[in-house]
C-alpha cells in the first residue's frame, strides 16, 4: 500500500486503528431483584473510565423501548448524570429493538473501517407482554438483525445477569457474530466479566494500531523490481543422447533385506488383527453397558410419580405431573416447543419463566428463575436451589401448591432392587 494513501487515512481520523462500542443496559423491573443495590451503574462507569481514550463508546438503556444515554461522540459527558435514569422501572423487555438501535448507531455514527462492537447486559428474555409478539421479536433478533450485524462486521457480546436469561438466544446471537458470551451470577462476577471485555476491546484497538504501523513501515521500502535481460544465441547442434548414460540404477535387495521385509509385514498384520479384536471388544462392551442399565431402570421404575397439587384452584387441573425433564412454571398458555414441560398458571403475577423444578440424583430440586414476585418453599423465599420432599408447600407469588409423591416411590422392594 503506498505511503501517501496510508497518510491520507490517518488524516481523516485514524480510521484504521479505531474501535466504536455500544453498551445496552437492561432497565426492566426484574433487574431490581438481581441488582438491589444498583451496582450495575458504577460498574459500567468504571468500565468506561478505564477504556483507552481513543475508543469511543455509546450507552443505551432499554425496557419497552431503547433510550440513548451517551452518544458515540460524548466521551467527556458526566457519566453519573447520564446514567441516572437506570432505575429498573420498565415493565417489558424489548431486547431486539435495543439491538436494532445499536446497529443503527454504529452504522450512522461509527467510524469507517473501525472495529465495532455491541455489549448487551440483560437479566431476562424478550417479553413484550404478548406471546406471539415476543416470538416475532425473537425471530427478528436471531434472523434479520444478526444478518445485518454480520454484513456490517459488528460483533455482539452478551452478559446474562441471571439464571433466568434465555441462554439459547443470547449464545446463538454472539456465536453467529463472532462475539463472546458470558454469565454473571452476581455483581462481583459482572465486574470480572466487564474487566475481561475491557481487555478484549483494548486488544482489538492495539492490534489495529500495530497493523497500521506495519503498513506504514512497509510503505517506506522502495519498490525495487529486478531487471531481467534476455540474450539470444545462435542455435547449437547437439548429438542425440546415449540412452545408457544417466539411466537410473535399480538396486536389487539382498536375501537378508527381503527376510526383514517379510517379518515386518507379518508383525504389522498381527498388530492389525490384535487392534481389531480390541476395538470389537470395546464396542460390544459399550453396547452392553448402554443397553443393560436402561432396561434395568425401566424395569425398576426408579423415576417416581410426583405432582404439584393446586391448593388454590388457580389452574385448569387439580394436579400437574412432574416429568423427568425441566418443569417450568409459566404464565404462557402456548409455550415454545423447546423440550421442557410447562405448567401453566394463568395469572399476570406469574413470570413467563417463573421457576423450574428438575429431577436429578433421584430427587426433585426447585429454583426460582429470577421472577419479579418470587417463589417460596414452606414460607421461605427460594434464593438458591432447594431439594423437595413429600408434603412441601410451594408458593409461586401467592398461589400455593403442594409437592406430592405417589406411594409407589416409597416402595421398599423397589428401592432395595435399585440399590442392588
Amino acid at each position: 500500500m503506498p505511503r501517501a494513501f496510508l497518510l491520507m487515512l490517518l488524516a481523516v481520523g485514524a480510521t484504521v486503528a479505531a474501535n466504536d462500542v455500544v453498551v445496552l443496559l437492561d432497565n426492566s423491573g426484574s433487574m431490581r431483584e438481581n441488582d438491589p443495590d444498583r451496582l450495575l451503574k458504577p460498574a459500567v462507569i468504571e468500565l468506561i473510565q478505564r477504556l483507552p481514550e481513543d475508543l469511543r463508546i455509546s450507552v443505551l438503556s432499554f425496557d419497552s423501548e431503547p433510550k440513548a444515554l451517551i452518544g458515540l461522540s460524548d466521551r467527556a459527558v458526566d457519566l453519573d448524570s447520564a446514567l441516572e435514569s437506570i432505575q429498573y422501572q420498565g415493565q417489558l423487555t424489548d431486547t431486539p429493538a435495543a439491538v436494532e438501535r445499536a446497529l443503527y448507531e454504529l452504522r450512522s455514527r461509527g467510524r469507517e473501517r473501525a472495529s465495532r462492537n455491541i455489549l448487551l447486559i440483560t437479566d431476562g428474555i424478550v417479553d413484550l407482554g404478548d406471546v406471539a409478539a415476543s416470538r416475532r421479536a425473537e425471530d427478528w433478533l436471531t434472523g434479520a438483525l444478526v444478518n445485518r450485524a454480520i454484513q456490517d462486521g459488528i460483533q455482539i457480546h452478551a452478559i446474562a445477569f441471571t439464571e433466568g436469561a434465555d441462554y439459547r438466544i443470547l449464545q446463538g446471537v454472539t456465536e453467529a457474530t463472532g462475539g463472546r458470551y458470558y454469565r454473571a451470577a452476581d455483581i462481583d462476577e459482572l465486574r470480572t466479566v466487564l474487566d475481561e471485555i475491557r481487555m478484549v476491546l483494548a486488544r482489538q484497538l492495539a492490534v489495529g494500531k500495530r497493523e497500521l504501523a506495519i503498513g506504514l513501515k512497509q510503505a517506506d521500502v522502495p519498490d525495487i523490481r529486478p531487471v531481467i535481460t534476455i540474450t539470444r544465441h545462435a542455435p547449437v547442434m547437439v548429438a542425440p543422447p546415449d540412452p545408457t548414460v544417466g539411466a537410473p540404477v535399480i538396486p536389487i535387495p539382498s536375501e537378508s533385506a527381503l527376510r526383514l521385509w517379510v517379518v515386518s509385514l507379518a508383525m504389522f498384520a498381527m498388530v492389525g488383527v490384535a487392534g481389531g479384536a480390541v476395538a470389537l471388544t470395546i464396542f460390544l462392551y459399550r453396547r452392553r453397558v448402554s443397553v443393560t442399565p436402561r432396561a434395568r431402570s425401566d424395569r425398576l421404575e426408579y423415576f417416581p410419580e410426583c405432582y404439584l397439587v393446586d391448593l388454590d384452584g388457580v389452574t385448569p387441573s387439580t394436579r400437574h405431573e412432574l416429568k423427568n425433564k425441566s418443569n417450568i412454571i409459566s404464565r404462557l398458555k402456548s409455550p415454545p416447543d423447546d423440550g421442557m414441560n410447562y405448567i401453566y398458571i394463568p395469572r399476570p403475577n406469574i413470570g413467563r419463566r417463573h421457576a423450574m423444578i428438575e429431577y436429578r440424583n433421584l430427587t426433585f430440586w426447585i429454583k426460582d428463575l429470577s421472577s419479579m414476585n418470587g417463589t417460596r418453599l414452606n414460607g421461605r423465599r427460594v434464593s438458591t436451589e432447594q431439594r423437595l420432599k413429600h408434603g412441601d408447600r410451594i408458593k409461586f407469588h401467592t398461589y400455593e401448591f403442594e409437592f406430592s409423591v405417589s406411594d409407589l416411590a416409597y416402595s421398599t422392594e423397589t428401592e432395595a432392587a435399585w440399590q442392588s
